[in-house]
């Protein structure tokens, strides 16, 4: 580095050579090596060179443990602050330190041992503490497992991922642009009302009918309208019951959601809906709730849809059902329930129907929309990114395990479209979609210690089964 402090920087490095004349000239003249400094380097130098070489790595992964959100560069705690919370907050009836703070990205991290009966009676007794003081508006702390990466010997004597306490800054909440948001959400219900008007455009009939009347210029279109709003309002409450759940859940655990991102599908009109959390969930349990709760009730109000609408479609007269809008046969083989549903309501082999890729199936309004919004729901439940299904996977594997099944989610999606598992590619448009918006991770819960309890265990594997069972297609 030439006795530089930024010795990365290749200009300045040159620029002192050549002051100093260590740069060596070549046979044309040309200034084209340098002079190399023998000095050997201390043993103690080559250490602190490693140890800042392992801190920048630790550094490094945490900053992918935790969202950048905790690292806000005006709300970072200083010295002072964390000499209060440390001497104030802490005692050795509540979390015993057993080590001095140690700095992180965003913030500090406080080792120690929790005395008190568990993870929930430790944070309600820090909670009242740190309002007491003179920082109760500054900083914030989480209980969570320790976010360094663990070592050989930490797995081997199991004292990796021990709780520890980390203190950032009060402010946590995602810098969002209300504009983009709004933009985005705009082009979703576009994309919407267009798969709806779009369904239309499969019924023959209807052609035939919006074609005789363009020729003859009567300009009346006030029908297509007529027949699909419908599946756009049922399509839209899918997806409102599902956000709406998601509030209620932050309502009563006093914690704050905000509004959602709607999130156009090329193939469904509706990917489903980014909600972001605009504070820390108290526990793992409450996270899990606000991420279960909206899926699971869009799926419920999905199947309902689907059910009526392919009994109303059944049931229907043939000069009804041929004013009815209609999905292709290729989209509803992509969900092997909503087809077995199909199958199962309007007859068995009329899904089979494919010598041909334009073979499509009319439907009432109700079906399509269940149909919609069973996919939408069943993508929010996988469990990759900060979506509906990674909250869950972290609130069961833990940050560092979920990162995992992130990723290896990822990989099955990808190949399931690369092999040609994912025809209608629903699959691999979602990754790209969760890879662009929600790839980062979730602000941490203030309690990440306790586990979530069996029923919720249990729960899980439910909305799994059913996830699997909506995105898998029909053989």
């Amino acid at each position: 580095s030439a006795g530089l402090e930024n010795g990365r920087n290749a200009s300045d490095v040159i620029s002192k050579l050549e002051k100093e004349g260590r740069l060596i000239p070549n046979e044309d003249g040309m200034q084209a090596g340098f002079e190399v400094s023998t000095d050997i380097v201390d043993s103690s130098e080559i250490d602190i060179i490693f140890n800042d070489l392992e801190k920048q790595e630790k550094d490094k992964y945490i900053e992918n443990m935790l969202p950048s959100e905790t690292r806000k560069v005006d709300a970072i705690p200083t010295e002072e602050d964390i000499d209060v919370f440390f001497t104030q907050v802490l005692s050795n009836k509540s979390f015993n330190p057993t080590d001095k703070p140690a700095n992180i990205p965003g913030g500090f991290l406080i080792r120690g041992e929790n005395r008190l009966k568990d993870g929930y009676e430790l944070v309600e007794t820090l909670d009242k503490k740190l309002a007491a003081t003179n920082i109760s508006d500054k900083v914030q702390f989480y209980y969570i497992k320790d976010p360094n990466p663990s070592t050989e010997e930490e797995f081997q004597n199991y004292m990796n991922d021990l709780p520890v306490i980390v203190v950032t800054g009060r402010d946590i909440e995602p810098e969002t642009k209300f504009l983009t948001k709004a933009t985005i959400s705009l082009i979703g219900i576009i994309f919407v009302a267009s798969f709806s008007v779009g369904a239309l455009s499969f019924n023959e009939v209807l052609v035939d009918r919006l074609d005789a009347e363009v020729q003859a210029g009567t300009g009346d279109l006030s029908w297509i309208q007529a027949l699909s709003a419908p599946t756009f309002f049922a399509i839209c409450i899918t997806q409102l019951v599902h956000e709406a759940s998601h509030q209620a859940v932050a309502f009563k655990d006093k914690f704050k959601a905000g509004l959602p991102t709607i999130v156009p599908s090329l193939q469904t009109g509706l990917s489903g809906a980014v909600t972001p959390l605009m504070s820390s969930p108290p526990n793992l349990k409450s996270l899990f709730d606000f991420a279960v709760v909206g899926p699971l009730s869009g799926l419920i109000i999905s199947l309902f849809f689907m059910y009526s609408g392919l009994e109303l479609t059944a049931f229907m007269s043939p000069e009804a059902q041929s004013q009815l809008p209609s999905l292709p046969l290729q989209l509803l083989r992509s969900s092997a329930l909503a087809g077995g549903m199909v199958e199962w309501l309007l007859g068995e082999g009329i899904l089979a129907q494919t010598p041909t890729a334009g073979g499509t199936a009319l439907l009432h309004p109700f079906a399509i929309a269940g149909f919609v919004g069973l996919i939408s729901n069943a993508l929010a439940l996988l469990p990759i990114g900060n979506t509906d299904g990674g909250r869950i996977s972290q609130s069961l594997f833990g940050r560092k395990w979920a990162r995992v099944v992130s990723g290896l989610s990822l990989l099955i999606l990808v190949l399931s479209g690369v092999f040609g598992l994912d025809e209608s590619n629903i699959l691999l448009s979602y990754v790209l979609i969760v890879t662009i918006w929600q790839r980062n991770p979730e602000i941490p819960c203030k309690n990440e210690v306790d586990d979530v309890d069996f029923g919720r265990v249990s729960v899980a594997i439910a909305a799994a089964m059913l996830a699997a069972l909506t995105l898998i297609p029909l053989p």
